[in-house]
This record gives structure tokens, sequence and C-alpha cells, in this order.
């Protein structure tokens, strides 16, 4: 898989939850939290309009929960297609 880049925020247990996920999955990711990265993850927000962590970037989208995904399994059963999906129609 391509690189994962995961907004969050330390209070967050869903957060928790899909890095957990990710982990055990042997995904890699790159965690930024939007403390330190308020800047760009505004500009995210500002983009999807919604204010929601764990955000996800990949291959330049971005995964929102509750608009996007509802489990992290579900998160990472639609990155592995999304790639797919990409060579496919790519």
């Amino acid at each position: 898989m391509s690189k994962i880049e995961i907004y969050t925020n330390k209070n967050c247990g869903y957060c928790k939850q899909i890095k957990e996920e990710f982990d055990k999955n042997k995904v890699k990711f790159k965690e930024k939290s939007v403390e330190n990265f308020q800047d760009e993850y505004q500009q995210i927000v500002n983009l999807t309009g919604l204010p929601t962590v764990p955000t996800i970037k990949f291959e330049g989208e971005y995964f929102v929960p509750g608009r996007d995904y509802g489990t992290p399994q579900q998160l990472i059963n639609i990155l592995q297609n999304f790639k797919l999906t990409q060579r496919l129609v790519g």
C-alpha cells in the first residue's frame, strides 16, 4: 500500500483503534497530530467540511469516519480496494 497519513488527536479512542488495526494488518502509516499540524489539518477541514478524526489521507484522497467508513476493518478494506480500483481504471 502507498503512504497513508492519519490525522489524530491524543484523546481520540477511535484514532487508537484505527492505528491498532493498521499495526495488526501491517499497514504502514504516518501519524499527524492535529495539534502539531494545525494549518494542514485546517485545510483538510476546509476541503471536506468535516472536522473529524481520524481523517485518513491516501492516494491524494481523504477518508473521514462516518462519511467514508464505519469500522477500522472497513477502512482497511476500502484502502486495499481503492488501490486495486485505481490500477484497473488508470
